[in-house]
C-alpha cells in the first residue's frame, strides 16, 4: 500500500485517525516517499494492534534497502518503548545491520499538545540509533499513536509503508532461503553474490526456481583452459595449481573437491606448472599424476642383442736364403788355352799371328805361327798337347729373401668379451613443447 498521512479532516470524530494528535505531513514521510525506488518493502511488515498498550503485532516480511533484500522475522508480540507520559509517536521499523534486518521500535517526541516523529538522520546534527531514523539502513513499517498506558487501538497505527513496484528489488548475496516464500507466487529474486548470481522465481509449490545465471561467460565453473599471454585474467578465472577457500569458491569446491589436495577448509586446483595434461575415461583416475621429465634407460629397458667379433692374425714372412758356394771345377772341355809351338814350324817359315779373344782367363794376347809352306785345313795353328786338366770357377755369394708369401689365418676366431661404454645419463622425457598458463574459471565472474 502506499504511504498513509493523516490530514486534519481525518482527525475529526467517526474517522479512523480521530485519535491522532498529528494531522500535518511530517518531514519524515517525505523522506520515505523519495527513497521510494530504492528501499521499501516487498512483501509483508504488517503492523496490527494485539489489545495492548505495550506491544503490536508484526506480520514478518521481505524489505529493500538500497536495493539489496532482506529477510525480516515476524512478531505477534513486539514490544513497544516505555509508554509516554503524555503523547508520543513511536515508530516500528525494519533496521538492517550487516546482513541482517530485524525489527526495532524508535520513540517520537513526547508532547501534551503536538507530538512528533523521529527525527531522521539528514536532518540532526548528532545521530542517535535509540532515538533517530536513518533511511539508508531503515524501512519504515508503522507511526504507533501513545497517549499514556492507554490501549494501542487500530485507529492509532498508521502505515507507513512503502511498496516498491517491482519484485526485481528482491536481491540477495545467497540463494533464497525459506523465509522469502512471503514474497508469493511469481515473485522475482536477483542474486546478487558474483560467484552464483542469478535470478529465480517463486512457483506455486512455494519453491524457487533458478531461471539463469550470471556467469559472465560460457565457460562453466571448474573449466580449465590453456591461458598462452602475461596479460591479466578474465574476471571470475584464477592461475590453476592454488589451494583455495572451501567457503570463498564453494561453487568450485563443489565439482572439485578434494580430488587435487587440500582438505579441511581449503582444496587444491590441477597444478599444471611443467606437465601435460593426458586423457581418461576412468573417474577414478583424475588428478593422478603420471610420468616424469627425464628418465634412466636399464639394461632391461634395452633389446636383447648380441656383438660379433670375428678377428684373426696375418702372417706376412718370409725367409733368408743368403749363402755361398765354394770353388769348383770344370770339366777338361772348359776354357782354357794352349801355347802355340814353334818348332818345327817356325823353322820352316811358319809365322806368328796375334789373336786378342773376346775375353780372357789370364793372360793377353795369343801367338800362333802358321805355316807358309805346309798350313793346315782352314788355316788352322796347331798347339801343344795337354793332358786332362781342370780350371777353377769362382761363384760369388748370394745374400736375399725368397718373397713375403700370401697372407694366412693362424685359426677360428675366439670368443671375448667386448670393453663397456656409457654413464647411466638421465634421458629427457620432453618433447618440442611451448609453454602457456593454464587458468580455471573459479565464479561467475
Amino acid at each position: 500500500m502506499a504511504l498513509v498521512i493523516p490530514n486534519a479532516t481525518d482527525t475529526t470524530s467517526g474517522n479512523r485517525y480521530q485519535a491522532l494528535d498529528q494531522a500535518e505531513p511530517d518531514a519524515l514521510d517525505f523522506e520515505i516517499v523519495g527513497n521510494n525506488g530504492s528501499s521499501g518493502v516487498v512483501s509483508g511488515g504488517v503492523v496490527t494492534t494485539t489489545g495492548s498498550a505495550a506491544n503490536v503485532a508484526v506480520s514478518a516480511a521481505v524489505v529493500v534497502v538500497k536495493g539489496t533484500s532482506y529477510v525480516v522475522t515476524g512478531n505477534a508480540s513486539f514490544p513497544l518503548p516505555t509508554a509516554p507520559v503524555d503523547n508520543r509517536f513511536d515508530l516500528v521499523i525494519a533496521r538492517v545491520s550487516g546482513a541482517t534486518a530485524t525489527l526495532v521500535a524508535v520513540p517520537g517526541v513526547n508532547s501534551a499538545t503536538n507530538p512528533t516523529l523521529p527525527k531522521s538522520r539528514a536532518v540532526v546534527i548528532t545521530y542517535d540509533p535509540a532515538n533517530n531514523i536513518d533511511l539508508d539502513t531503515d524501512v519504515v513499517l508503522a507511526a504507533v499513536y501513545r497517549t499514556g498506558s492507554g490501549v494501542i487501538t487500530a485507529s492509532r497505527i498508521t502505515d507507513k509503508r512503502t511498496t516498491l513496484s517491482s519484485s526485481f528489488r528482491d536481491q540477495g548475496t545467497g540463494v533464497p532461503l525459506t523465509g522469502r516464500a512471503n514474497t508469493g507466487t511469481g515473485s522475482v529474486y536477483y542474486q546478487t553474490d558474483s560467484g552464483n548470481s542469478g535470478v529465480w522465481v517463486k512457483k506455486t509449490d512455494a519453491t524457487w526456481v533458478e531461471l539463469a545465471q550470471n556467469v559472465g561467460s560460457s565457460l562453466p565453473i571448474g573449466a580449465m583452459v590453456m591461458w598462452p599471454c602475461a596479460a591479466a585474467l578474465p574476471s571470475g578465472c584464477i592461475e590453476a595449481g592454488q589451494s583455495l577457500s572451501t567457503t570463498t569458491y564453494a561453487a568450485l569446491f563443489a565439482l572439485y573437491g578434494y580430488t587435487h589436495g587440500g582438505s579441511g577448509a581449503t582444496f587444491g586446483t590441477p597444478s599444471m606448472h611443467r606437465k601435460f595434461p593426458r586423457g581418461t575415461t576412468t573417474v577414478g583416475e583424475v588428478g593422478a599424476a603420471s610420468g616424469a621429465d627425464t628418465f634412466t634407460l636399464a639394461t632391461a629397458n634395452m633389446p636383447a642383442h648380441t656383438h660379433t667379433m670375428d678377428h684373426y692374425h696375418t702372417m706376412n714372412h718370409d725367409h733368408s736364403i743368403g749363402h755361398f758356394h765354394g770353388n769348383i771345377t770344370t770339366s777338361s772341355d772348359g776354357f782354357h788355352r794352349h801355347d802355340v809351338l814353334r818348332p818345327p814350324y817356325a823353322a820352316t817359315g811358319g809365322r806368328a799371328t796375334q789373336f786378342a779373344p773376346s775375353t780372357s782367363p789370364g793372360a793377353g794376347s795369343i801367338w800362333a805361327v802358321s805355316s807358309l809352306y805346309d798350313p793346315l785345313p782352314n788355316n788352322q795353328l796347331v798347339t801343344d798337347y795337354h793332358f786332362g786338366h781342370a780350371h777353377f770357377v769362382d761363384i760369388p755369394y748370394y745374400n736375399g729373401n725368397s718373397g713375403i708369401s700370401s697372407t694366412s689365418i693362424t685359426g677360428s676366431p675366439s670368443n671375448a668379451t667386448t670393453g663397456s661404454t656409457g654413464s647411466a645419463t638421465s634421458v629427457s622425457n620432453v618433447p618440442a613443447s611451448v609453454y602457456t598458463r593454464y587458468i580455471i574459471r573459479a565464479s561467475a565472474g
